[in-house]
């Protein structure tokens, strides 16, 4: 029902009931990767898991009532490395939807930079729309708030996608978060205004532009949040415009623009049915999921805006969405020496990996 992948090289994987985590690295040609991992989060119908999120070291697992973090790349039974357990449904009066993780760095750098950190985000409902947590690792990791309220005075349904934009300081608080309400708008938070117990969300956008869109017409099915080669902080959202949808296509929008603008992707370049995207840290390059294909995206600058090239590369996928609400599928763009390296699972752990070489890519 979810996949997660981290930077550093593992993929999690989730049923209703367990997570099975697994070491890229050791991934064969074929694409078949050894199980290294499974931890049973529970048997019962009413806790089942809803979603999981893979950090550099944590993962955290979303049940129908429970946030559940483990350190996960510590040897020796996982059990005894779990960081947190915190009932999150309010005796049913707050039901929590989606999920997302932000870790600076891997523990594996804290001899040279000791200040790691990451926050967690639960999506859930009405206008107290999301719950933020937030971890220290001093020797080992800690839950510094028991949980932070983002609110949403005019949400009246669910967030259904949340995720934090990339945070390129060493500020915990030098972050925004986003999320995405089943009826397609998009709110951000600006942390670095988190100077009360809870706060209202800074800046929005309607993602459909159609008031009486139906939500079974299509949706947004992803988003990321990155900063261009200028430093200013973008969404780029992708939508499945399904037979009959008046919703907009994909599109990248500046964060904090008044009123908000957005820049619609030419067909020519993504198509109508996105399943999933990402882009890169380096804000130039995009990968999207489409039925039958995925595709690398070159961004470039408009009207004082972004768009993409109308040239992209492109290979044959496999990958498909689950149907369950929860789309399955996750994205990693890694850069090093000159390379884009992408790795791109579905909820059945199909997987799809390339390398491009980037001529002048750092």
């Amino acid at each position: 029902i979810s996949t997660s992948l981290s930077s550093s090289g593992w993929l999690a994987a989730a049923t209703r009931s367990k997570v099975l985590l697994y070491c890229l690295k050791n991934m064969d040609p074929p694409r078949k990767v050894p199980l290294d991992t499974t931890i049973e989060v529970t048997s019962s119908k009413r806790e089942r898991i809803r979603e999981i999120a893979l950090s550099d070291d944590l993962l955290a697992i979303l049940t129908y009532s429970h946030l559940i973090v483990y350190e996960y790349r510590e040897p020796g039974n996982i059990e005894r490395h779990r960081v947190a357990n915190e009932q999150l449904d309010q005796a049913g009066a707050w039901t929590p939807k989606s999920l997302s993780i932000s870790q600076n760095r891997s523990v594996d750098e804290q001899i040279a930079r000791p200040d790691i950190w990451a926050w967690i985000a639960v999506g859930g409902q009405g206008e107290n729309a999301v719950k933020i947590f937030k971890f220290i690792r001093d020797r080992r990791w800690n839950l510094q708030n028991r949980k932070l309220m983002l609110k949403c005075a005019s949400n009246t349904g669910s967030i259904n996608f949340v995720g934090f934009s990339t945070n390129r300081s060493s500020l915990p608080e030098a972050s925004v978060i986003f999320g995405i309400t089943n009826s397609n708008e998009i709110h951000c938070w600006d942390l670095r205004k988190l100077s009360q117990r809870d706060l209202f969300s800074t800046w929005q956008i309607d993602g459909c532009q159609k008031t009486n869109q139906s939500p079974n017409r299509g949706g947004i099915t992803s988003a990321t949040i990155f900063l261009s080669q200028s430093g200013r902080p973008y969404i780029f959202c992708t939508a499945d415009q399904k037979a009959g949808s008046e919703l907009s296509g994909s599109f990248i929008a500046p964060i904090g623009s008044r009123p908000p603008q957005r820049h619609i992707l030419q067909e020519s370049a993504i198509g109508r049915n996105v399943l999933h995207g990402s882009v890169a840290s380096n804000g130039i390059f995009s990968v999207v999921i489409e039925d039958e294909e995925m595709r690398l995206l070159t961004l470039r600058g408009v009207n004082g805006g972004l768009t993409c090239r109308k040239e992209y590369l492109r290979w044959p996928s496999k990958l498909k969405n689950a149907a369950t609400g929860v789309s399955g599928l996750s994205i990693t763009i890694l850069e090093s020496h000159g390379k884009l390296n992408i790795v791109a699972v579905d909820c059945w752990r199909n997987i799809l990996s390339r390398e491009i070489n980037v001529p002048g890519l750092p």
